[in-house]
């Protein structure tokens, strides 16, 4: 990667393995190290839209060390279930961070660590009429120099996903869950209430010989939240399409 007319070559080699004790169980680990280089965007980008972005061009490389264990049990041929423990420690972590007139911009945090606990399951009954996936995510990120919380990560996510078929007819949903951030997790209006995130999406469709149409509801609860502070995710809205293959 060439950067400020600086050559920067990296290695990043990962290792990984599993072991089956017992019939649809599986026991894995793996563990690697990472280099992510700033992208054009990360670097350049200077825009303005309710907040303003600026560029950096004197941003770093990003490195990391990442190792992660689990188990993953088969429950017959319609369900399974999985947890992994896992941690990546950073240097020169990649973050957009806003200062006190909520300008952006992309700088590196030079020691951090993310780790945490996610489980994930799926299930279908009904000869796969009914089909429900599900995870859930527990996170420390944490800035190792000042020992605090990263900025603007939830704690707890959580994504749930139920479906319903019936002949030529899907129905679908995808509800995501974010913890609320805590006044530590925000940089420019800390005393701003703040609530978490619940977004309910619904699709139906409609499939055959080619031809699918789709009827879509985005925030079906029009559940008011911000993932930027004072700048409001979107509202209810509603879409419709069709896809037609030959």
């Amino acid at each position: 990667h060439l950067i400020n007319g600086e050559t920067l070559q990296e290695v990043s080699p990962r290792l990984g393995v599993s072991y089956r004790p017992l019939s649809g169980t599986i026991v894995h680990a793996a563990a690697g190290r990472g280099f992510r280089a700033p992208t054009i965007a990360e670097r350049f980008v200077h825009f303005e839209f309710g907040f303003r972005v600026i560029a950096n061009p004197n941003l770093k490389a990003e490195q990391s060390f990442s190792y992660d264990f689990g188990v993953r049990q088969q429950f017959g041929d319609r369900a399974h279930a999985e947890i992994t423990a896992f941690s990546t420690s950073y240097h020169e972590l990649i973050d957009p961070t806003p200062d006190a007139t909520f300008t952006v911009q992309f700088l590196n945090f030079p020691r951090a660590r993310i780790r945490g606990i996610e489980t994930a399951g799926a299930i279908s009954m009904l000869g796969d009429h009914v089909r429900l996936e599900a995870t859930a995510t527990w996170m420390d990120p944490r800035d190792l120099v000042f020992d605090t919380l990263l900025q603007y990560r939830p704690r707890f996510i959580a994504f749930v996903a139920p479906s319903l078929s019936w002949k030529a007819f899907t129905l679908e949903a995808d509800y995501r869950f974010a913890s609320r951030l805590t006044a530590e997790q925000v940089q420019v209006y800390p005393n701003d209430q703040r609530v978490p995130q619940k977004q309910l999406d619904a699709r139906l469709l409609y499939r055959r010989d080619g031809l699918t149409a789709q009827l879509a509801v985005r925030n079906v609860l029009n559940y008011n939240y911000t993932q930027i502070e004072r700048n409001m995710n979107e509202v209810r809205s509603f879409s419709a399409g069709v896809q037609v293959e030959y």
